[in-house]
């Protein structure tokens, strides 16, 4: 599938049209303009790629110097560039381009210094490119990301032989991505990678914890006024793998220095094709908002945290990768788990049509797991309905728990008309046996009886080659108390409906246990009777099951079978539940 990085540029762009383009840049500014006789020139600075790679091969620096009003690039330009980074000079050189727009391309080496390939200006000095051939600077330039400032001087204009009698200043900068990638264990004990990338400046004592689901660092930022009146924004991301489940959720709350930040500034996109980015973005507005409370906690740091909130945001909404679609994903239950039904509402509606009408579409519903294809179905419905319109029931097995990539694809059979959704498939939850179980004994003819019994199973399940124990209490119905002297037949009946044990017992003080050991051809659902109660026909009845071990897989099932074959029980002679599962 093609890559949908550009949809993630759509996002930042369509949170932050109208932040102004005064202030620090992410990769490229516009500089306030200055008055120069009539005009207001102006200066755009750009660094390209605008993320620090060490594997990448080159960047570019573009100084483009131009009429604010008319955007008319001024020609026969000289600079004076400096380039600074945490207050250390990168490099200061006098440059030269005729046509106003100053190129360089920049080889990010180990060398001890940089050297400048072009030729030298005709009037001033200063370096150019030499006709076709690029302006190169080669040297420890950008080595890694953060905030890199520029001080610009103009010397000539319009002409070269134009020499300013004042020169002009300009000062800016540009924050170049820093990219790092940390290794964590989750909480099921797996590996995996984050990566965080800040578009501001460097980050340090990055932390995950497994327990809290929480992903926390800091960043270096001066929370001084006349600084963030200079900051267009602050950006951070978090990359979170397609497979790390933990971390996979439809929304996440996101702090900076205990403050939560507005849900419309935390973006999740799964545009990229390996991870989750989880967008952090803080307009300038944002900054001032919660400067006062944040500046007490650290006048010269960020510190992180995102975690997954707790509210279950939907739907889920994508563009496919030719942006021709709208797609809204929902689903119900809110939280997805194995065994369970769950329905998934499908949106298709057309993007750029102001006039929606409903058509016909066809599209494959597609599930993946880990690579695999789990699903895939050709689905018919139709295009611009109301929310909801049509659905998909998926019942998920206890293998597929996790992370699960939900695919529409193949709109009306076009190549781009595609997209994908990352959802998370839980187990399904282990009931819970409360102990004594209560049963209402009944006689021959199913009528109800003058007794309660109270059962305990030890341990729980049942498992073989090892001792079990049944604790019996027998009550009077009337009094609900124990019956001192109660006799009764304890009897263990195989799935065949054999006898496996047949004793007497006798509760002394209306309590009393019997031990039993199951063997491997026990395995399954058994039946425990506790009947001729005090002489009488009445008897209870309760299923168990012979579980080979104690795993997770056998308990649930066992919990089930056990809870269903009691409510079954009771409501066949009317008798109250109270039995908790």
């Amino acid at each position: 599938m093609f890559s949908k990085s550009i949809s993630s540029f759509v996002v930042f762009f369509l949170l932050f049209s109208l932040t102004p383009a005064f202030g620090h840049g992410i990769g490229g500014e516009t500089l306030p303009p200055v008055t120069i006789g009539d005009r207001n020139a102006t200066i755009y600075l750009e660094i390209e790629p605008p993320v620090y790679d060490p594997n990448a091969g080159e960047q570019r620096i573009l100084i483009r110097f131009f009429d604010a009003d008319t955007d008319a690039v001024i020609e026969h330009v000289t600079y004076m560039v400096e380039l600074k980074k945490d207050d250390k000079r990168i490099f200061r050189h006098m440059f030269h381009d005729d046509l106003g727009n100053l190129i360089m391309t920049i080889k990010s080496t180990d060398d001890e210094n940089i050297t400048v390939s072009g030729k030298e200006a005709p009037v001033l000095g200063g370096y150019m490119r030499d006709g076709d051939k690029p302006l190169v600077l080669q040297g420890p330039i950008f080595k890694s990301g953060g905030l890199y400032e520029f001080n610009v001087e103009i010397l000539t204009l319009d002409e070269d032989s134009k020499v300013l009698d004042k020169r002009i200043f300009y000062r800016g900068a540009i924050s170049v991505a820093d990219k790092t990638n940390y290794d964590v264990k989750g909480g099921d004990d797996n590996d995996y990678q984050i990566g965080i990338t800040s578009w501001y400046d460097q980050v340090s004592d990055f932390r995950y914890s497994p327990e809290e689901r929480e992903v926390s660092f800091a960043m270096p930022f001066d929370w001084s006024k006349e600084n963030i009146e200079q900051v267009q924004v602050v950006h951070e991301e978090v990359h979170i793998p397609k497979n790390f489940g933990e971390l996979l959720v439809t929304k996440y709350d996101v702090m900076v220095n205990g403050i939560p930040l507005p849900s419309n500034t935390v973006v999740a996109d799964d545009y990229s094709e390996e991870d989750r980015i989880v967008h952090a973005i803080l307009p300038k507005s944002e900054l001032l908002s919660i400067r006062d409370k944040a500046s007490k906690v650290s006048d010269s740091s960020m510190f992180f945290t995102f975690s997954p909130s707790e509210e279950v945001v939907l739907p889920l909404v994508s563009k496919t990768t030719s942006y021709v679609y709208d797609i809204s994903l929902w689903w119900e239950p809110l939280v997805i788990k194995s065994n369970e039904p769950t329905k998934f509402f499908v949106d298709i509606s057309e993007s750029y049509v102001i006039d929606k009408k409903k058509v016909p579409v066809e599209y494959d519903f597609v599930l993946t797991q880990y690579g695999e294809e789990i699903f895939r179905k050709r689905v018919t419905a139709e295009m611009n309905a109301p929310p909801k319109s049509s659905f998909e029931e998926i019942t998920f097995s206890k293998d597929q728990v996790g992370p699960v990539m939900v695919a529409i694809e193949n709109i009306n059979d076009t190549f781009l008309g595609s997209t994908d959704f990352m959802i998370v498939v839980e187990p399904q939850e282990t009931p819970i046996q409360e102990f004594p179980i209560r049963l209402e004994s009944i006689g021959s003819e199913k009528e109800a009886g003058s007794y309660f019994v109270d059962i305990t199973l030890i341990p729980f399940p049942q498992e073989i080659n090892e001792e079990s124990e049944f604790i019996i209490t027998i009550y009077d119905k009337k009094t609900e108390m124990p019956i001192p002297g109660s006799q009764y037949d304890f009897v263990l009946l195989d799935q065949k409906g054999d006898v496996l044990k047949k004793v007497n017992g006798f509760a002394k003080g209306g309590g009393s246990f019997e031990n039993h050991r199951f063997l491997e051809k026990d395995l399954g659902t058994n039946t425990l009777r506790i009947e001729n109660i005090n002489n009488s026909d009445e008897y209870v009845e309760l299923p168990i099951t012979v579980t080979p071990e104690f795993p997770f897989g056998f308990l649930v099932a066992f919990s089930l079978s056990l809870g269903m074959g009691i409510i079954l029980w009771k409501r066949a002679f009317g008798i109250p539940n109270r039995l908790q599962i």
